[in-house]
């Protein structure tokens, strides 16, 4: 069985049953009695059987197994996003992913409900499988395709795409929250003074935000800012609505789904300063091309707080 693209072998052994052997016209071979003798009949008994080569059983692993071989995968992809947006708590290591998994199964189910890559299919556990195992190790820029230079593309200091070949429509683009914070009740606001957890979300569709044929890096973010804020503060009530500020700055991951970009964008938020601390372009190309996540370019934070500071 494979685990996106891994083969993963649970062994099973075999015991042979012949005594035919392995040597030719039927003779066995013994360590302690020596070779057999040829075109004589020999009897042999059961405690002398000699036992067929294991032959592993690659049709069949524990369910056990795989699911902790998956829980570890996922761990690395969340390892590898902590270590872009500079957090060096490894505490949360250990729990399958963290929101980091969370955001890789909402891809899955976006792309395939989408139809981003109809050949993908329906497989929902074999898309996360593969996505998780590309986002443990995103490729560096220089693998970037043409399409994809032409599509992000660094203008005055600003990572901006292009999405001037994305459908437009009236409606507004899907925006699911990951791991989103819980509305509460202003007397809970008011008494609740801890930080929201880390939160994430995932966007399909440019069309609906862009007002341009190119949509910068800061109106994804503000996009996804505006939609937590709602969910903790859907009436603005003053005593919610430092929370939803809160929440809206605790973003960790924002995703971009769009067909016209050939599969989107993964934006890693630095908690501690709000700006993106990483960009990677999402590849997700008909089979048997393999799906990809590759580092873009951004500006430097000096950049990008000069540019907010403006």
């Amino acid at each position: 069985m494979r685990l996106g693209g891994i083969e993963v072998v649970s062994p099973s052994f075999d015991r042979g049953n012949g005594s035919a052997g392995n040597y030719p016209e039927g003779g066995d071979s013994d360590a302690l009695s020596g070779p057999a003798t040829k075109g004589e009949e020999k009897v042999v008994s059961d405690t002398s059987e000699v036992a067929e080569p294991a032959v592993p059983d690659r049709s069949h692993v524990p369910p056990g197994v795989l699911q902790d071989l998956r829980q570890q995968v996922a761990d690395f992809a969340d390892f590898a996003h902590r270590g872009r947006v500079n957090l060096p708590d490894l505490a949360a290591l250990g729990s399958g992913g963290g929101v980091t998994a969370q955001v890789v199964r909402t891809i899955a189910d976006e792309a395939i409900r989408a139809q981003l890559v109809p050949a993908l299919g329906a497989d929902e556990q074999a898309l996360c499988d593969v996505l998780m195992l590309a986002l443990v190790a995103p490729g560096d820029p220089v693998e970037l395709t043409e399409k994809q230079y032409e599509s992000f593309r660094l203008s005055r200091g600003q990572l901006m795409l292009d999405v001037s070949a994305a459908e437009v429509g009236p409606g507004r683009p899907v925006t699911r929250l990951v791991a989103p914070p819980v509305q509460l009740r202003p007397e809970q606001a008011a008494a609740d003074g801890e930080s929201p957890p880390p939160a994430a979300a995932v966007i399909v569709g440019a069309g609906a935000i862009a007002e341009r044929p190119f949509l910068s890096l800061e109106s994804v973010l503000s996009h996804a800012r505006r939609a937590v804020f709602r969910q903790v503060s859907p009436a603005r009530q003053a005593q919610t609505a430092g929370l939803g500020m809160r929440a809206a700055r605790a973003l960790e991951i924002v995703v971009l789904l769009e067909k016209s970009l050939g599969g989107g964008l993964w934006i890693d938020i630095d908690p501690a300063t709000s700006l993106p601390a990483a960009a990677l372009a999402i590849t997700l190309p008909a089979p048997p091309a393999r799906i990809r996540f590759t580092h873009l370019p951004l500006p430097s934070p000096d950049e990008a707080r000069m540019l907010l500071a403006g």
